[in-house]
């Protein structure tokens, strides 16, 4: 008999997978549970029925509803897949917006509206493990464990996997679940294949308009043993954000001071607190990525099977903030408010000594000040994953040989430009109690002409590095078992060893020049300004009640003084060596690197009617970590205030430059896992599964040298012998499959972890050194020192429900929904924060034969954002609730026309303090897109 080809994957929960069949069960829904008579038909079956359920592929809506609750019926895991046909129905540029469709999966956007982190279940991104075709890939935008979607097209992947529930042979890492990102290849199409798609985006916010072109070709050569594969993508994305800011309602003042009782309750000895500054801001924001892939599949004979991947991507990115600051405080706060024009509220908070605070929401200053700001920043990453697969099948052996390597590194250059009134002072009325609108703001008397300071430099990163990179080696191996009785037996056991080394670095030079312009070629007329003015639109989203024409801030440039005076990060770096009184930090070497060694074995057993099926598993992980930290100890310039270099804080003061710091560890972790499926009727799906799993610190919390900041005198203490979080889950699954295409399902979920990264924080006596008299003494500074705190139970509950309507009459037999819902519970909100409770995904469809069109909504409810301490009182995020819609029509068979819109209701970014007031509104508009794709 023929041998069918298997293969172990990394991250499958039922593994074996028969190449021969994968894509006869995709042609064919039914799964056959059926007593094989001999051990290689039973073997033959397995494979089968794994792959047939290993995937819950959505090919379409209609067509395939039947096919992917097949799937998803007979798997023996929580896990969930979009496909490449999903994938591409909306307007979805990253992988991040596809997966905010799963069910339990949520993702966190940017002031820009970009993916900036997904959630599986609550659980922040850093809890998940990203991998691609099963193996590691390293990114480094984010400087942490997270994985950037930015970097990778949507449109190279063939299906995208989200495992909510774990088993031993799942790579570790993914405390919360594991996203398996699946590239095209030529034997998933079966023949020749051209694809073709160029889009066109026009953001609301952006006068540009921007352009995605992908092209992807494959192939089957050697009659048909060599399959070949190659995909390339640009897309250039410019985006304009509007933005409103404010500072944390910190000034904390006397009624007597002003006259006024806020509260009414006929006592001036109240304190009242109001935000330092409100800001104004425009961030440009100009996205280039360039990506490519190529796969080769070698199967000379049925027993051998070999795979190998390259790809490429390149990211360059412009950020252009220009900002003009409120300073509410200038001078002696007590003559600065005016009573005609005041409102307070009054709430009580766990955060404060006071039983309440007093909160201004409105007020009129009459002298409050101006400073006008423009920060660039630039960053270029390139990311690059290689890796081959080895598989070859002997008698009742299966053996899978692999080898992978990938390499992140981004480099970043942001400086920033500042200057203020000089003599000048303003008179505005500003109101900020609704919070669903930015702080308004009302000039009184707005000043023919603005006298500014001299301008200020700061040279924030000077070509800073970050570095993530990893490779690794991995055997995995499976026997088929030949046992047939009347009870449970065995069907085949799996083994495997892997090896990993990850390793980050990062380098952050810095300079702040202050306004000691001297050895910078660069004179005053040089320096060129941007007027903001009624030519940029509605900048603020009508948070300025004087019309804009009767004003206008001048905002420095950066980015056009740099190109004039043909400025570099080498240039700023020596003169800032070379002036005078220029703090010039060439920045902390750090150094993370862990070496991962794991081995597991799972069993895998059923009942003779095939009713019952499940999994034992252990897996033992060995992690050796390495930490090093190469910089200065920190010493504090008493004169100016500022730290000479990041300080780190040592038991003995040393002034030596270059210092290395080491830390060394090892840790072992043991993580089981349980798998059991019933099938109690023809309708009815039972499962349910414990696993431990795992999750490593943020790489920021393990390094050796603290950071220093200034303004809130605060040392940020890290420490490299922080505990892994270990998590036990149980899951629980029933589904009712009431139609083959329609299902109603229930889960839920709960996690135990038993440790958590908190802060303890304190005043010490710090001693600091003195740059003129060279002498060393104390002073009180603020620490937090990160420490192994309490962990966390996250639990909850989702349902989903999905039904074509074909029982309906004429075009709207066409039509269908599928829509889950989320409800996440959270015991630590203080350290896992931006949980929503509720969470909602809805699509309606229209499937067609020449016509389709979509429409999905996501919802959030409200999450916190930062839970205050000291004087700070709490952050959070209002509701998010956005829509896309996209209509696609096929004039011809080979070609379709695509319209698609994001964000239709023109969704801002809220974020608002526990009285009430705003902090943040970011508005980046709704993007219309136009694409053409040809197929042949």
């Amino acid at each position: 008999m023929k041998k069918n080809k298997f293969k172990l994957s990394a991250l499958a929960i039922i593994i074996g997978i028969n190449v021969g069949s994968v894509y006869a069960a995709q042609d064919d829904a039914d799964v056959e549970v059926a007593k094989a008579a001999t051990a290689a038909e039973k073997k033959a079956k397995r494979i089968k029925d794994n792959e047939e359920t290993e995937v819950i592929v959505v090919t379409g809506f209609k067509d395939s509803l039947s096919k992917a609750l097949s799937h998803k019926r007979h798997a023996d895991i929580g896990m969930d897949v979009i496909s490449a046909e999903d994938i591409g129905k909306l307007p979805d540029v990253e992988i991040g917006d596809v997966l905010e469709r799963i069910a339990g999966v949520q993702v966190d956007r940017g002031d820009d509206g970009v993916v900036s982190g997904t959630s599986i279940r609550g659980l922040p991104g850093y809890f998940n493990r990203t991998l691609y075709n099963g193996r590691v890939i390293s990114t480094s935008l984010s400087e942490e464990r997270f994985f950037d979607s930015q970097v990778m097209p949507a449109a190279f992947m063939s299906r995208v996997e989200v495992h909510k529930t774990s088993s031993a042979d799942v790579v570790e890492g993914g405390l919360a679940g594991v996203v398996n990102l699946k590239s095209i290849r030529a034997f998933d199409i079966g023949k020749r294949a051209i694809r073709f798609k160029a889009t066109a985006t026009k953001p609301s916010n952006s006068d540009d308009t921007n352009s995605d072109v992908l092209a992807v070709f494959s192939d089957l050569y050697l009659d048909d043993s060599l399959g070949f594969t190659i995909g390339v993508n640009n897309l250039q994305y410019d985006t304009e954000t509007q933005k409103s800011l404010s500072a944390d309602p910190k000034q904390k003042h006397t009624e007597e001071q002003q006259g006024a009782d806020f509260n009414g309750d006929n006592d001036l000895n109240d304190t009242f607190y109001l935000p330092a500054s409100v800001n104004y801001a425009l961030d440009q924001n100009f996205r280039e990525r360039s990506a490519a892939f190529v796969n080769l599949e070698w199967r000379p004979t049925p027993e051998l099977k070999v795979f190998g991947e390259v790809f490429y991507s390149g990211y360059d990115e412009v950020k252009n903030r220009s900002q003009a600051r409120i300073k509410t405080k200038t001078g002696k706060f007590a003559s600065n408010l005016n009573n005609d024009f005041v409102e307070s509220s009054v709430y009580e908070s766990d955060n404060f000594s006071e039983d309440e605070r007093i909160y201004l929401n409105a007020f009129h200053n009459t002298n409050a000040g101006l400073e006008v700001t423009n920060q660039l920043n630039e960053r270029e990453s390139d990311t690059a994953v290689a890796f081959v697969d080895v598989e070859y099948l002997y008698d009742a052996w299966t053996f899978n040989f692999g080898a992978n390597l990938s390499k992140s590194k981004t480099t970043q250059f942001q400086v920033e430009g500042k200057s203020a009134l000089a003599t000048n002072s303003l008179d505005v009325k500003m109101y900020g109690a609704d919070i669903d609108s930015v702080w308004q703001t009302e000039f009184v008397n707005y000043p023919n002409e603005l006298e500014f300071k001299p301008l200020t430099v700061n040279g924030q990163r000077l070509d800073a590095e970050f570095e993530s990179n990893s490779w690794g080696l991995d055997f995995d191996g499976e026997y088929e078992f030949d046992f047939d009785n009347d009870f449970i037996m065995p069907t085949f056991i799996q083994f495997g060893l892997h090896y990993t080394e990850d390793e980050s670095l990062a380098l952050k030079p810095s300079a702040n020049f202050g306004n000691k312009l001297a050895g910078l070629p660069i004179s005053p007329e040089s320096i060129e300004t941007r007027i903001v003015e009624p030519s940029r639109g509605d900048w603020f989203d009508g948070a300025l009640d004087t019309p804009m024409e009767d004003f206008f801030w001048p905002v420095t440039d950066m980015e056009k003084i740099i190109q004039h005076n043909n400025w570099t990060s080498e240039m700023l770096r020596a003169a800032a060596i070379e002036a005078d009184n220029v703090i010039y930090n060439p920045g902390i070497d750090d150094d993370l690197k862990e070496d991962i060694t794991a081995a597991y074995v799972r069993l895998n057993f059923e009942n003779a009617a095939g009713d019952f099926t499940g999994n034992l598993g252990l897996r033992y992980v060995h992690t050796d970590q390495f930490v090093t930290g190469r910089g200065t100890s920190g010493f504090i310039d008493e004169a100016s205030g500022d730290p000479l270099l990041d300080p780190t804080y040592q038991s003995e003061i040393s002034a030596v430059l270059d210092e290395n710091l080491t830390s060394e560890r090892s840790y072992d972790n043991y993580l089981p896992s349980l798998n059991l499926r019933y099938l109690p009727g023809d309708d009815w799906v039972i499962r349910t599964a414990w696993s431990s799993t795992m999750t490593r610190p943020l790489r920021e919390d393990l390094k050796l040298l603290d950071k220093y900041n200034k303004g809130s005198n605060t040392l940020t203490s890290p420490d490299p012998e922080l505990d892994a979080f270990v998590s036990e889950n149980v899951d629980l699954s029933v589904e009712w499959y009431f139609d083959e295409s329609s299902a109603l399902t229930f889960a839920w979920f709960y996690k135990d972890i038993d440790t958590l990264t908190g802060q303890l924080t304190s005043v010490k006596s710090t001693p600091v050194y003195h740059l003129e008299t060279e002498q060393v003494y104390n002073t009180d500074i603020n620490y937090d020192e990160k420490i192994n705190d309490t962990g966390a139970i996250i639990q909850g509950t989702t349902i989903g429900f999905e039904q074509p309507f074909s029982y309906l009459p004429s075009f709207l037999s066409n039509t269908g929904i599928k829509v889950n819902y989320t409800y996440i519970d959270n015991s630590r909100p203080d350290l896992l924060k931006n949980v929503s409770k509720d969470n909602a995904a809805t699509t309606l469809y229209y499937d067609g034969t020449k016509f389709d069109a979509r429409l999905s909504h996501v919802y959030r409810s409200e999450r916190s954002r930062k839970l205050g301490i000291a004087d700070t009182p709490d952050h959070y995020r209002r509701p998010s609730s956005t829509f896309n819609a996209s209509v696609n029509y096929k004039p011809v068979r080979y070609v379709n026309i695509g319209l698609g819109i994001s964000n239709i209701t023109d969704e801002a970014i809220i974020d608002y303090n526990e009285s009430g007031s705003i902090k943040n509104v970011s508005d980046s508009g709704r993007t219309i897109s136009l694409s053409i794709t040809a197929r042949l």
